[in-house]
């Protein structure tokens, strides 16, 4: 988090599977440029951003493992605004979500997010194998970012 601190531009965060959203957001709440979205909408110079993050569904029974069921995502991704931007940790199921041994391994509940809110681009990770992978859901671009940058013009 200290480095993305240091960026000169805003920064919106979602907290993966390893991630405590509380402690993200204790750690960011000083820092004004710096939006962890979980459930949330936030403006950037006039695009909207909403943000979940956890693994969807819960794939990973350990006590550490933050991660939310289908039915509780798509309640949460119902607050999504239509064309804005859609940050997730999970990729929406059959797009970008795939794993070593060929299976699928992403979120039912994203993918209708996807194709009921039509976000201009929808930006993810989670799934390791895929990191770097780039597809389309009708008209939106959606990228499994991984570690590595990426600069994307919105």
């Amino acid at each position: 988090l200290s480095l993305l601190a240091s960026a000169r531009c805003p920064v919106v965060l979602v907290a993966g599977n390893h991630d405590r959203l509380s402690v993200m957001r204790s750690l960011c709440a000083d820092r004004p440029d710096m939006h962890v979205l979980h459930g949330q909408t936030v403006r950037i110079k006039g695009t909207l951003f909403f943000g979940l993050g956890a693994e969807i569904p819960r794939r990973h029974s350990a006590l550490w493992n933050f991660s939310m069921s289908e039915a509780s995502a798509a309640r949460e991704l119902g607050a999504c605004p239509p064309g804005g931007v859609l940050v997730t940790h999970s990729p929406p199921l059959g797009v970008v979500d795939r794993q070593v041994d060929g299976r699928q391994d992403g979120s039912a509940s994203v993918f209708q997010a996807i194709r009921n809110k039509q976000p201009k681009l929808h930006l993810c990770g989670h799934v390791h194998a895929s990191f770097g992978a780039r597809e389309r859901v009708g008209g939106t671009e959606v990228f499994n970012l991984g570690p590595k940058e990426c600069i994307i013009n919105i």
